[in-house]
């Protein structure tokens, strides 16, 4: 019958060559890890502005001009190239959009006045390498009636 040689010096070797293999198999794993992770979170922040209106955006927006039709403008910045978006408008039926697609970083909504105060919530997913992040803003619009062919605040 065969019997191993048990040599410290052979066990030393052995121990070596499996510590220098684990070693190797753990960076093959972190790399790989590494090339599928993105290296950031995704960012942008979503602002607003209701046209007739102030100009500039702010994270939540609104006016205090009577008009029969709001434009309410949303829009993200700061997103990296190659962000994609997926917008959602709530608070009122637009009469027309405007961008508010998977590239656009900005969607404008056409807004008929009615008499009673509304607020436009948007919610915007920004997605890159497999993670997603959302913004949020918010859009005033006042009451409005009609005077003698005008339009005023109710």
């Amino acid at each position: 019958m065969f019997r191993p040689i048990r040599s410290p010096i052979l066990e030393s070797l052995m121990r070596a060559r499996l510590a220098a293999l684990t070693v190797a198999l753990l960076t093959a794993v972190a790399g790989s890890l590494a090339l599928t992770s993105p290296a950031y979170a995704v960012t942008g922040s979503a602002a607003c502005r209701v046209q007739p209106g102030p100009s500039g955006y702010t994270s939540s927006c609104g006016t205090s001009t009577a008009a029969f039709t709001y434009v309410v403008s949303f829009q993200v910045t700061g997103a990296a190239p190659g962000t994609t978006f997926s917008w959602s408008v709530s608070g009122a039926t637009a009469s027309n959009s405007y961008g508010c697609g998977s590239t656009d970083p900005f969607c404008t909504k056409y807004i008929p006045a009615v008499q009673g105060d509304r607020v436009l919530s948007a919610t915007v997913g920004l997605s890159l390498s497999g993670q997603t992040s959302y913004a949020y803003s918010d859009a005033f619009i006042p009451a409005t009636c009609s005077l003698g062919g005008w339009p005023v605040l109710c």
